[in-house]
């Protein structure tokens, strides 16, 4: 018995070269598949990858070339309409802002739907459909009214970016006067909380004293080119205590 546990530890000793040797060739094998030069073609592809995000401004006109064109169209055949069509809408304008039309004249459809469909100029976050696409409905982002301000508003990444102005007050405290390309949402005392985006298509000479009359926008649900302000705002809130707030884009990011 005695030496037979004399036995084990001489056995293990003399297994302890060929165990070794194992170890030495999985490290070997180990720095051969994960060298410093590997790490840093990692990185690169990386950083490459961020290096793809490139600066884009904001076109007001191209913005508005979009707005114009399919305000007052039920379908445009580019996106696919949601439900509630106002916001989608507004989005598509900023898209078309964003540089989403450049290149490409606004009756092409088949090419820009295939720039929608590549999600160009758009994020995870915020983008359409397509109007062949299966799936329905664009993202919150994309189609919603508060969201779109949340996003646009709060967004230090790439997409859509924005400074957000007279939130949650009445229309006349507005402090800016509204601009071709900016967004006005409107406010619903029923629902407790913004319901209707539009555009600003057109302007002549502008104040913040009578901006209701010098001021158009085009929207969709119900669907308008160049509708003036006071009518819609009659129509979201009221003259006398309407809230109004506007959205104006900015220069950004994006990853295509």
């Amino acid at each position: 018995m005695q030496k037979q546990q004399n036995a084990l530890p001489i056995k293990k000793i003399s297994e302890l070269p060929v165990t070794l040797e194992k170890w030495n060739e999985q490290v070997a094998l180990f720095d051969n598949k994960y060298t410093q030069t590997d790490w840093e073609s990692e990185i690169s592809e990386d950083t490459t990858e961020a290096l793809r995000s490139t600066s884009v401004s904001f076109s007001r006109s191209a913005a508005v070339d979009y707005a114009t064109t399919f305000g007052d169209k039920y379908q445009n055949y580019i996106f696919k309409r949601m439900d509630a069509d106002c916001t989608n809408f507004v989005s598509q304008c900023l898209w078309a802002g964003y540089g989403g039309i450049s290149g490409y004249s606004l009756s092409n459809t088949e090419a820009l739907k295939a720039r929608v469909a590549a999600n160009y100029r758009q994020t995870s976050d915020w983008y359409g459909r397509n109007y062949d696409s299966s799936s329905q409905y664009a993202t919150g982002a994309f189609m919603r009214v508060v969201e779109l301000w949340t996003y646009a508003t709060e967004n230090t990444g790439n997409g859509p970016r924005a400074t957000g102005y007279n939130n949650n007050k009445v229309w006349t405290s507005l402090s800016v006067v509204p601009r071709t390309g900016d967004v006005l949402q409107f406010y619903s005392t029923s629902s407790g909380r913004y319901y209707h985006s539009v555009i600003v298509s057109s302007t002549n000479s502008p104040s913040t004293s009578d901006m209701l009359d010098r001021i158009w926008v085009c929207q969709h649900s119900d669907d308008y080119v160049n509708r003036p302000l006071r009518e819609t705002l009659e129509a979201n809130g009221g003259i006398s205590s309407g809230k109004m707030r506007l959205m104006r884009p900015s220069s950004t990011t994006f990853s295509s």
